[in-house]
């Protein structure tokens, strides 16, 4: 006891004096256009835009029509785009990996597998699983039975919202166990998740975005719990589309073609202009929670697109290059602490951020503590005497939101990693 007590005030003191120093920015926002739409001359094209010199660049190119998503796990970027699917390094700007993957349309990480849910044209096997490092593919899940959208996770289950395509009258969400890639279930939310787009979690459930059907003037918004054994969803009355970010319980999406606010807790419309409804169409949006700054591309598809970024209350601050069909994006959060420390092989930390809870993947199975600071040094979670394996789930519902340090201790020292709390 008397050991752990000293280490305890050793890190308390340690992490004091070095706290200042580390920080996490965002280093770049990456924005995937798809071009001229119906031009097979006009490919996909992926951009850096650098906050700090307010330029872009691009720095390369898919040979295909449309681009789907952009997701980053530590320095790599994957890219879906229409039949396909990249990797890139975001460093070096180099392509590592591509695959070939007709009607692939969003992608998640877990457990070191990339996630890949698809739509038409494929006809079945609407989730597949790849290698994360090579895309190498692992396995089809067959057993999903439509049109697949957005995806996410919780622990070892990962969770594929099932829209049966553009002629979909239903909604579904798709449980699947990424341990052994089994099909578990799907929970039926019925006509209530027409037009199901994209899931995220909090509190421990699975909360879902779905948009309202061409010519609605609702949308809904779905929420199951971790097993899909129980479910409810909430008539939102407004035009909703996809999502655009979550911070401090509220739920930003685009809604009557600009961007509203729904409350989490009362699951009612705050704002439905938070931004006003730009000349051309919303193509892709983001929220930047660190600086509280949406990204907002719009396009008219065959001659033009613009990127603007505004503040939480809807004033424009800046702009960027966007192109034309910019349809993806993704924000690049980095971490300068340059704290030397023993290594113990903390390999990710996900979500990230994250609004309820977090897994952290390691390489090693002897971790004898855990413990996360706050901003000010405080030690706000501490859990040790267990000797963790390699996934480590912290239930982080109850911080405030902020960036938290978290440190991992075994018998050859300490090793930190940072985390948002959205």
């Amino acid at each position: 006891m008397k050991i752990n007590y000293i280490l305890k005030l050793v890190l308390i003191f340690f992490i004091s004096t070095n706290i200042n120093a580390q920080n996490w920015y965002l280093n770049q926002v990456l924005i995937g256009s798809g071009g001229v739409f119906g031009d097979l001359d006009n490919h996909v094209t992926i951009s850096s835009y650098d906050t700090d010199s307010d330029s872009t660049s691009t720095f390369g190119s898919i040979l295909t029509q449309s681009i789907q998503d952009i997701i980053i796990v530590d320095n790599y970027a994957f890219i879906a785009a229409q039949d396909s699917i990249a990797k890139y390094d975001i460093d070096s700007y180099e392509r590592l990996s591509i695959t070939g993957a007709i009607g692939v349309n969003k992608l998640h990480v877990a457990n070191d597998k990339l996630v890949a849910s698809f739509q038409y044209p494929e006809i079945d096997n609407f989730i597949k699983i790849y290698d994360a490092d090579n895309l190498d593919l692992i396995s089809s899940i067959s057993e999903v039975s439509g049109e697949s959208a957005g995806l996410t996770s919780i622990d070892n289950f990962i969770y594929a919202a099932v829209n049966g395509g553009w002629a979909g009258t239903v909604g579904k969400i798709a449980i699947i166990d990424i341990q052994d890639l089994s099909f578990i279930q799907e929970v039926n939310l019925d006509s209530l998740g027409k037009g199901i787009k994209d899931l995220f979690v909090h509190d421990n459930q699975v909360v879902s975005v779905n948009a309202s059907p061409w010519g609605g003037t609702t949308g809904h918004i779905s929420v199951i719990d971790q097993y899909g054994s129980t479910s409810n969803s909430y008539m939102i009355p407004a035009t909703i589309g996809s999502l655009v970010g979550i911070k401090n319980n509220m739920i930003y999406t685009v809604m009557n073609n600009g961007i509203g606010s729904i409350d989490m807790e009362t699951m009612t419309i705050v704002d439905e202009s938070v931004i006003d409804q730009p000349p051309l169409t919303i193509s892709c949006a983001k929220l930047d929670t660190l600086n509280n700054q949406f990204y907002v591309s719009t396009t008219d598809y065959s001659s033009m697109g613009e990127g603007t970024i505004f503040d939480l209350n809807g004033f424009q601050i800046g702009s960027y290059t966007a192109g034309i069909s910019p349809d993806a994006m993704a924000l690049d959060y980095r971490d300068n602490s340059n704290i030397n420390e023993a290594e113990l092989y903390l390999t990710n930390i996900y979500p990230n951020p994250a609004s309820s809870k977090i897994n952290v993947q390691t390489q090693i199975d002897d971790v004898k503590s855990v413990i996360v600071v706050d901003n000010l040094g405080r030690i706000i979670y501490e859990n040790s005497g267990s000797n963790y394996r390699n996934l480590i789930s912290i239930d982080i519902s109850s911080f405030n939101s902020g960036i938290y340090t978290l440190r991992l201790t075994n018998n050859v020292g300490v090793s930190s990693s940072k985390f948002i709390k959205q």
